[in-house]
């Protein structure tokens, strides 16, 4: 995709998003142009803290609540089977929220398709160095 055929304003985003130091790059989905950037470790981070809080806060809570229950208590399952649940909506509010930080166009809608966000999120992992299928190069 050319950017000459994209608004000026996502042309703006481009170029600001490359002046940062960002890779930027597009891929159609759906019959839909999306342009996303990769991200830098500062910004991973960031976001691996707040998954990782959320996550403890979860944790902690099951934790409680068990501790509250005897220890042959049918709740016990249920509990494990909701911090499992807990844990699954945590990573798909990571991947929307990376998402949400690396796509420069066009914006997430209530009808984007639901396979946008994981298909978009591993390109961008993908463009931020977290690429497996690179081989090293024997010196």
């Amino acid at each position: 995709m050319t950017t000459n055929t994209l608004p000026a304003e996502v042309n703006a985003a481009i170029v600001k998003a490359k002046a940062d130091g960002h890779q930027v790059f597009s891929i159609t989905i759906s019959g839909v142009k999306y342009v996303y950037r990769s991200i830098n470790r500062t910004e991973f981070r960031t976001l691996q803290d707040q998954l990782t809080t959320e996550a403890e806060k979860a944790k902690l809570e099951s934790d409680k609540a068990k501790k509250a229950l005897p220890a042959d208590s049918p709740e016990l399952e249920a509990l494990n089977i909701r911090l499992e649940k807990e844990a699954l909506a945590i990573r798909d509010r990571g991947e929307e929220k990376l998402v949400l930080q690396g796509l420069l166009h066009p914006a997430i809608g209530p009808n984007t398709p639901a396979g946008v966000f994981p298909s978009i999120a591993n390109r961008i992992m993908a463009s931020s160095g977290f690429d497996n299928e690179n081989e090293p190069e024997m010196l």
